[in-house]
């Protein structure tokens, strides 16, 4: 087990220069994959998933605004305009939703 670890350590001999890193194999050199880039990465990652819940979380209340409750405002100062509170007060009491005496309304 052992000799076989040592085998394939003698086998990858690495050269550093600077910044590029090359090892020799029985193939020939071959050239290392650089390291990734381990500092500051979750700071990125939290901006870049800030942002974009921020920029996501706008544009659906944008799309509410515009779509639900704007439509919704208008049909109800459509109502109040149109309004007849002596007649609906007509209704219910000829109904008997409301009884007279109770509200304090004369019949």
């Amino acid at each position: 087990m052992m000799s076989s670890r040592v085998a394939v350590a003698r086998r990858f001999i690495t050269f550093s220069r600077m910044s590029s890193t090359v090892a020799t194999s029985s193939r020939g050199a071959v050239k290392k994959l650089e390291k990734p880039e381990l500092r500051r990465f979750h700071r990125y990652f939290a901006q870049n998933c800030f942002l974009i819940s921020i920029s996501v979380g706008l544009a659906a209340a944008a799309l509410f605004k515009y779509t639900v409750a704007l439509p919704r405002k208008r049909r109800y100062e459509e109502w109040v305009k149109n309004y007849d509170d002596e007649a609906r007060t007509k209704y219910l009491l000829e109904h008997g939703v409301i009884i007279p005496d109770e509200y304090g309304i004369p019949e």
